[in-house]
């Protein structure tokens, strides 16, 4: 479960990026630059901490599960 969500949240990622990118073309001031950051900060700000424990969490289980021969 922690591998889907962690893949799901990068694919919203791609998406939003995808947009922004579609956006910019369209930026005239610098107002809009700004309201593009602001979309990504917030999607960054609450999900990197939280998809960071998520991999931390899928290591340690990969570790317990296939052992320290993973980690080499």
């Amino acid at each position: 479960m922690l591998v889907e969500v962690a893949e799901e949240w990068f694919k919203e990622g791609s998406r939003l990026l995808v947009t922004i990118a579609r956006k910019s073309t369209e930026v005239k001031k610098p107002e809009d630059a700004t309201d593009l950051l602001k979309q990504i900060e917030l999607f960054l700000k609450p999900g990197e901490e939280k998809q960071d424990e998520r991999i931390r969490r899928i290591s340690e289980l990969a570790l317990k599960i296939y052992g320290k021969d993973l980690a080499k």
